[in-house]
């Protein structure tokens, strides 16, 4: 993930653009996160770092037929990329490469108001009436599989990844974890303050 995007996204997180809807689950998480750094000044060192960091790459587990994604992501190249790099101009971040089940609930939450409802989020507002565009049953789960397939090819593979390294899932179980325990540690601190 490129570093303008997680510097974008930290300062929605942190100014309550993101984060702050009851059904965003994962964004209540986050915002605590993006609220513990101590200073503006943190934020693009964060985002160097995090975007230092290797790709880790997971298995489609939504299934898909990548075919018709590639049909169907025509109208998202406009943004994204044909090849789903983003487009840093546009404030259109990448997709390929990301696990198709964030995706999904990206997606989902688009089209179902929970992002893009701040009218602080512009780039939120313009991407809302794109995901209901892609309503149409299966598009989001094609889409997601092409972008997978789009990735395995820029990162060199001679075809799509069809099965999960055990290490990078490791690594993503220990980080997913830690990550947990300290939001769960900022949120009950929080509760415990308000109350």
């Amino acid at each position: 993930m490129k570093a303008w995007y997680i510097e974008t996204e930290l300062r929605k997180f942190r100014a309550g653009e993101r984060g702050a809807q009851f059904d965003d689950i994962e964004g209540m998480r986050m915002r605590p996160m993006a609220l513990s750094l101590p200073t503006e000044g943190d934020i693009p060192v964060i985002a160097k770092y995090v975007e230092s960091l290797p790709p880790v790459r997971h298995a489609p587990i939504l299934g898909g037929d990548a075919k018709i994604g590639k049909r169907r992501y025509a109208l998202c190249s406009g943004c994204h990329n044909p090849d789903g790099g983003g487009n840093e101009s546009v404030k259109a971040p990448r997709l390929a490469g990301l696990d198709d089940w964030y995706l999904a609930t990206e997606l989902k939450k688009f089209r179902g108001g929970v992002r893009g409802a701040d009218p602080r989020d512009e780039e939120g507002t313009a991407m809302a009436p794109m995901a209901k565009s892609r309503e149409r049953e299966g598009d989001s789960r094609h889409i997601r599989l092409h972008q997978h397939a789009a990735a395995s090819c820029q990162f060199g593979d001679a075809e799509p990844m069809n099965h999960a390294d055990p290490s990078s899932d490791q690594t993503f179980k220990t980080v997913f974890w830690i990550v947990m325990t300290t939001a769960a540690a900022f949120v009950a601190a929080a509760w415990i303050m308000i109350r």
